[in-house]
């Protein structure tokens, strides 16, 4: 793929920015497409894997690009495919975006997130972090009712099941 060619021609380019990056959390919703040449060129210790429901994906991608809904959700598809096609040989931790607005869900999600980080989960501390740091704008952007295309919601249940299984894996 186009993807593989570009990431060997520039194995040392990544393999550098690695190294600048080390010991630092990197986010980029391209790594969906881009993991497999930063594995194989950087140290990647683990990836959270954060799952932002497909519709409020798609829209935010059409709002960027000015492409018809219908074409986002198969970039949206496109994306998930690549990566849970070949997951990095590292942890991945799986958080559910909107399951940070829920007070009953948060906790669970924010106990992954500080996993990932290596920071000690202080529950008493969830809500007050979560209020300061979610984006406000993404409180009213929530569309979890919403009916997918059965592709589209196939693919979402599939990660939230691996998120669910991890979380029984965590818990013993």
């Amino acid at each position: 793929s186009l993807i593989r060619r570009r990431g060997r021609k520039l194995r040392s380019e990544i393999a550098e920015l690695g190294r600048s990056l080390e010991g630092k959390m990197v986010k980029d919703p391209r790594f969906s497409y881009l993991m497999e040449p930063w594995t194989a060129a950087a140290d990647v210790r683990s990836v959270l894997y954060v799952l932002r429901h497909p519709r409020e994906a798609a829209m935010s991608m059409s709002r960027q690009t000015r492409l018809p809904l219908k074409l986002t959700y198969l970039g949206w598809v496109d994306a998930i495919e690549k990566f849970w096609s070949s997951p990095p040989a590292v942890p991945v931790h799986i958080v559910d975006y909107n399951a940070f607005f829920d007070p009953a869900a948060r906790d669970l999600e924010m106990r992954t997130l500080c996993e990932f980080s290596g920071r000690a989960h202080r529950p008493e501390l969830t809500g007050e972090v979560l209020d300061k740091v979610l984006d406000s704008k993404l409180r009213t952007q929530r569309h979890p009712t919403i009916e997918l295309p059965a592709k589209v919601a196939q693919l979402s249940a599939e990660i939230l099941d691996r998120k669910t299984q991890q979380h029984r894996e965590v818990r013993g």
